[in-house]
């Protein structure tokens, strides 16, 4: 697995690791054929032998947020990573859409952005799509200006993410 650090002032506070793609997933324990690990977190019931100080309650791209007046919610931590890398400010909660338990930190967090732009996974299944609408039907009522931004999926593509789209080589994109 790849390992991504979510870095809050500085500091590792989180990590999630990614399966490499080369690997034959059929071929691992099926309680390690998910695509993605999260670290696991104190829970009094499940997990009360972690430490209460484990906990998962950072978006991955949080320190972007400080200099920056706009953004992107994407779903994927490689798009965020991406998306950082290339100088916007990006957050993701490495999934479609956010907990309910989280709608309040990310309305605190959007507050200095006068636009938020949602670019999530445009997939056949129409599932990035539907993440994206609930942030934006959320953010909207918080009083954001939010725009929603589909990624072009070429013709006989099932799924294109920001990451792909970030790693299209300038001389391959089309320009419509």
């Amino acid at each position: 697995r790849y390992l991504f650090p979510y870095w809050l002032l500085g500091k590792v506070v989180y990590m999630i690791g990614r399966l490499d793609p080369q690997i034959e997933v059929e071929k691992l324990p099926k309680w390690n054929q998910g695509k993605y690990k999260k670290l696991s977190t104190y829970d009094e019931k499940n997990r009360p032998y972690i430490s209460q100080e484990v906990q998962n309650e950072t978006f991955i791209g949080e320190d972007s947020l400080i200099e920056h007046t706009e953004g992107i919610i994407t779903e994927g931590v490689v798009d965020c990573l991406l998306a950082l890398q290339a100088g916007f400010g990006c957050i993701s909660p490495a999934t479609i859409g956010f907990r309910k338990a989280d709608l309040t930190k990310l309305a605190q967090l959007t507050k200095r952005w006068k636009t938020v732009y949602l670019i999530n996974d445009s997939e056949e299944s129409g599932r990035g799509e539907e993440g994206a609408l609930d942030t934006a039907f959320f953010l909207f009522r918080e009083g954001r200006d939010v725009r929603l931004v589909f990624l072009p999926r070429p013709t006989g593509v099932d799924k294109i993410d920001l990451a792909d789209f970030l790693n299209v080589l300038a001389e391959q994109r089309e320009t419509r």
